[in-house]
């Protein structure tokens, strides 16, 4: 697994990108095994696994024998995820190495379509989603989109990811129009080309529901959510796709004020969000998270302080970025006790 880069002043250029020297945790590279790597965030925890040069992950995926087999989305998540835990990178992490990946492209690849060169720019749209910059990645897969529909590539792995991102930013933007239409040409798509992709077409209808519950219809969006649920009760259909449709219709309930369905169904899916996504999910948070906030509406403030207490408690095993709603917490834990001396 170890590699030589050549040049050590180019394998460090992108580890400062993302770490200054005066804030950098560095050790020794589990690649190349020399020091001076940073500390990834990721779910590695001792062993020294957690600390790698991101010129050498990037040479390791480069010559991997793996790469050549895997689609687009594959190699895509092969190159924004940790080698041993499997846990995403941040945001800034992503972008150092889809910079080194596009780099590596333009040195090795030429011509007018150059796959490995889009699906990198596509991996540096998605740094720039996990860092909120949902404007700039949204041009870049607004480019990325019109390369591969030129080159006649209309269906695949890699068109339903591009497809699929920029549904994620116009939502992102409150685009909730632009991304519903987005998502209704890909349901059009893979029912006339891919009909048996049926986890794909219930992740689809899902996210048409969830626009629409954006958009303001509460009760279109609960009566396509509960479609979507009962046929996967009726294929006896378990999993991610179950999950999150249960998410959005307590979302839904929660935002309607029948909060006592809602809440209880939130407490019961804790435990199968845990099964499913792992521990240390950002799925995991996000359903406390809910919770939280549904018990807090419905002033159930005893109750809240109680989960939002939970969730600080566990969210301390978890890296620094995957704690996206620890501030949320204190404020519903605050504001609980406040309320329940009132």
């Amino acid at each position: 697994m170890a590699c030589e880069p050549s040049n050590k002043k180019a394998r460090h250029a992108a580890d400062d990108q993302v770490h200054s020297q005066s804030d950098m945790v560095s050790g020794v590279c589990y690649i190349c095994t020399e020091p001076g790597a940073p500390k990834l965030n990721c779910a590695c925890r001792g062993g020294g696994t957690e600390f790698a040069h991101f010129e050498c992950i990037a040479k390791f995926n480069i010559s991997t024998k793996e790469q050549k087999n895997l689609n687009s989305f594959e190699r895509i998540r092969q190159w924004k995820c940790c080698h041993i835990c499997l846990q995403e990178f941040n945001g800034e992490e992503v972008l150092a190495l889809s910079g080194l990946w596009m780099k590596h492209c333009k040195e090795s690849f030429s011509g007018p379509f150059d796959l490995p060169l889009l699906e990198a720019k596509c991996l540096r749209a998605e740094g720039k989603m996990l860092l909120d910059d949902f404007v700039c990645a949204e041009k870049i897969l607004i480019e990325v989109k019109v390369k591969i529909m030129q080159s006649g590539l209309t269906f695949g792995p890699f068109w339903y990811s591009v497809m699929n991102r920029l549904s994620f930013c116009a939502m992102r933007l409150k685009k909730y129009e632009k991304s519903e239409k987005i998502e209704r040409e890909m349901l059009q798509t893979f029912q006339a080309e891919c009909p048996e992709e049926k986890d794909k077409i219930r992740n689809i209808l899902h996210n048409i529901a969830h626009l629409q519950f954006k958009k303001g219809e509460k009760e279109v969006a609960l009566k396509s959510v509960n479609e979507i649920l009962e046929e996967m009760e009726e294929k006896n259909v378990q999993g991610e796709s179950c999950i999150k449709a249960k998410i959005l219709k307590n979302l839904i309930l929660v935002d309607m004020g029948d909060f006592t369905p809602a809440i209880d169904s939130m407490r019961s899916e804790i435990a199968n969000v845990i099964v499913v996504f792992g521990e240390q999910h950002r799925q995991v948070e996000y359903q406390r998270f809910l919770l939280a906030r549904g018990l807090f509406l419905a002033c159930r403030y005893q109750e809240c302080a109680v989960v939002a207490t939970e969730a600080l408690e566990a969210n301390k095993k978890n890296p620094s970025c995957m704690r996206q709603y620890d501030k949320k917490f204190e404020n519903f834990l605050e504001k609980s006790k406040m309320m329940s001396k009132v």
